[in-house]
């Protein structure tokens, strides 16, 4: 993990854009980011600065109680696929949140912004 993060660094401070090819090329191959869609390639390279903040973020550091002060809409995405520990985090945060509710779509950790859950959830909110 160690020299994972020390190769996410060195990419962020080339260039921040560069973050997600890197981090693709390490979880599948160097081909697959010259498959994906310009548009997902963009949406990738505009995820830079969170995916580099997401290996620094280390724990969330909110009590139930801080989290049960959120008073909007909240939408807790998470991958069906994702291990029995982040599935039980995920559970726990939207029982904590007065106004949330959980969104199990395909995928684990790496998941689409698309899948129709959450793009009704937009819908809904912004309806509002």
């Amino acid at each position: 993990m160690a020299e994972f993060i020390e190769e996410m660094e060195a990419a962020a401070a080339r260039d921040v854009g560069s973050v997600a090819r890197v981090l693709l090329g390490r979880v599948t191959d160097d081909d697959a980011w010259n498959e994906l869609p310009p548009e997902i390639q963009e949406m990738f390279v505009g995820n830079g600065p969170a995916i580099v903040a997401e290996i620094h973020g280390g724990e969330l550091d909110a009590t139930p109680e801080q989290l049960g002060g959120i008073m909007h809409p909240t939408l807790l995405v998470a991958g069906e696929e994702t291990d029995a520990a982040h599935r039980e985090m995920t559970e726990i945060m939207a029982a904590a949140m007065p106004h949330a509710r959980v969104a199990w779509v395909p995928g684990d950790h790496l998941i689409s912004p698309t899948e129709p859950p959450v793009v009704a959830f937009v819908d809904e909110v912004l309806a509002r």
